[in-house]
């Protein structure tokens, strides 16, 4: 396997870490610290201007269609300067979901979002009583006639006071009532019944807890 980076990949790499040197130093960090947020959405639109938001996203969908080489080199240099912008809720986790998960329409509706900065994502999936058994979900979803209905609590949910849509995993209930599969849904943040209690992370930004009382989705989410 040969590893050794291409010219353009290099180019990245040079280019991430110069805006990182650049950009991210003390008084930055302490600016952003104070922001409702937990970034800086100037920051993240120059990332966008920047094509990075766009890397790892199909070309069809608004993207570059890299790959995770080039995603790898935006999170090293992001880790090394302690960038708070949600790259990795949104971008790595968020969108690389809806892509593998989702249907043509939400590819369509969201992906292109994603790509030109205009759209954040979280994903909530750990919950209290999983004690890190990320196979334990105790959300779950139930059939309605006209959807879905989502009752349970999520825990350090990075970066979703922020997002405009909130990828829940849950688990479907069987007819015997009986918990069955597990399952993502895309819930829009006011959503009815959802609440969220957000708070500053250790290491810069913010994460959320949500609480998902009879909330009630379209069949298609």
């Amino acid at each position: 396997m040969d590893l050794t980076l291409s010219d353009e990949q290099r180019l990245l790499r040079e280019s991430v870490d110069r805006f990182i040197a650049e950009t991210y130093d003390a008084d930055h960090r302490r600016r952003v610290a104070s922001d409702p947020l937990g970034f800086s959405p100037d920051i993240w639109k120059q990332f966008a201007d920047l094509g990075w938001l766009a890397l790892p996203i199909a070309e069809v969908y608004g993207g570059l269609g890299a790959g995770a080489i080039e995603t790898g080199i935006v999170m090293e240099a992001f880790g090394r300067g302690l960038v708070t912008e949600p790259y990795l809720s949104t971008v790595v986790i968020g969108a690389s979901l809806i892509s593998e998960c989702g249907s043509e329409a939400q590819k369509q509706a969201i992906l292109p979002k994603v790509a030109d900065g205009s759209l954040y994502l979280a994903f909530a999936h750990s919950e209290r009583a999983a004690r890190f058994d990320l196979a334990r979900v105790k959300t779950s979803a139930k059939r309605t006639p006209d959807g879905w209905r989502l009752d349970g609590h999520k825990t350090t949910v990075v970066d979703g006071n922020a997002a405009a849509q909130i990828i829940v995993s849950a688990r479907v209930a069987n007819d015997d009532g009986e918990p069955g599969a597990l399952c993502i849904f895309l819930v829009p943040s006011g959503t009815a019944g959802l609440g969220l209690r957000d708070y500053p992370r250790l290491g810069g930004g913010r994460a959320c807890n949500l609480d998902l009382s009879g909330v009630h989705l379209p069949a298609d989410a």
